[in-house]
């Protein structure tokens, strides 16, 4: 081999050596880059989400805050009310007699169980439900459940103390309960069914 080819091919060893350390340092820088990238992007995924998880931690937050305040709300103006079941209902379309007859069987009511108790004063009574038709009336539909609002919550405990007494009406159909929010009827449904899971026994301790 001649010397200018000897060169030549020295020459081009050494092209081959500079590009390939091009190559590799290209490579690093890349690879670099791209771990770069992908952290940055990671961190900006991650932050989304954090961000997303609080706002809707906070939005549950709120949520649960407002239906606890309206829960509050709703048993506050429940707490001076009683809820009448069985109560016989007038059959005349004139809203004046339907309320004086309300009025009639609730303070002969009051008479029948108060004992000791003062008569508590009625500040309002209240029909729930929809007017059963003449024929529902006629096939025995029971009349709708009388809401009685007292003028305080200790009248509301004394009558409701008292209304026990009317277990020992025979054939009586009548019983008075408490005005539950829905919250609270679910929650009482809830441990009725575990007192009936549990017996008799359990039941009257």
């Amino acid at each position: 081999m001649d010397l200018d080819n000897k060169a030549t091919f020295q020459d081009l060893e050494l092209m081959n050596c500079d590009i390939s350390s091009i190559k590799n340092e290209l490579s690093d820088v890349i690879k670099t880059d791209l771990e770069a990238q992908k952290k940055t992007l990671a961190e900006s995924v991650f932050h989304q989400v954090d961000t997303k998880i609080e706002t809707v931690h906070d939005k549950i937050i709120e949520a649960k805050l407002a239906e606890s305040m309206e829960e509050v709300r709703d048993r506050d103006a429940r707490k001076t009310n009683v809820v009448v079941f069985g109560l016989e209902e007038s059959d005349s379309i004139e809203t004046d007699i339907r309320i004086e007859h309300d009025k009639n069987k609730i303070d002969n009511l009051l008479t029948s169980i108060k004992g000791d108790l003062l008569i508590p004063k009625v500040k309002k009574m209240i029909r729930l439900g929809k007017p059963a038709m003449k024929e529902e009336r006629a096939h025995g539909k029971k009349p709708r459940p009388l809401k009685v609002l007292l003028t305080d919550e200790t009248s509301k405990n004394e009558f409701l103390e008292k209304a026990r007494n009317l277990r020992r009406i025979p054939n009586n159909i009548v019983f008075i309960a408490p005005d539950l929010s829905q919250k609270e009827r679910a929650e009482r449904k809830i441990l009725v069914a575990e007192r009936d899971q549990l017996g008799p026994i359990h039941s009257r301790s």
